[in-house]
């Protein structure tokens, strides 16, 4: 089974995707944090990390920059609300984020994304 671990600040959000990738066979830790994320990655491994860019009062590209840092092979795949700066997006990625999705692509779009990234 893999392990994701999803990072984002808003409750809704994180109980749909933990739930949808529970029911597909993909084991879903979440965080709300930055804070909480760290504490997490360094106590355990994951095959995935999914990161909003916008993270309450943090920056997910400075969270970005962690996980590239602690593994630069993990893959970690950005998530972004539809109406973001296309140029932090391009920040994203060239700092290494595997890819990078938006809130409003479908579930279905976005586990395509995760079992590509992860295999």
């Amino acid at each position: 089974m893999s392990r994701v671990l999803f990072i984002d600040d808003e409750i809704p959000i994180r109980e749909t995707l933990s739930m949808y990738f529970n029911l597909k066979g993909i084991e879903v830790t979440s965080a709300a944090t930055g804070t909480e994320a760290r504490q997490l990655a360094e106590a355990n491994i994951y095959d995935l990390v999914i990161l909003d860019i916008h993270l309450g009062e943090e920056d997910g590209l400075a969270l970005l920059d962690f996980f590239r840092q602690k593994d630069p092979k993990l893959p970690v795949i950005m998530f972004s609300s539809s109406g973001d700066d296309p140029e932090v997006i391009q920040q994203a990625l060239a700092k290494g984020a595997t890819a990078c999705m938006s809130t409003t692509d479908s579930l279905d779009n976005l586990l395509k994304e995760v079992q590509r990234a992860i295999h």
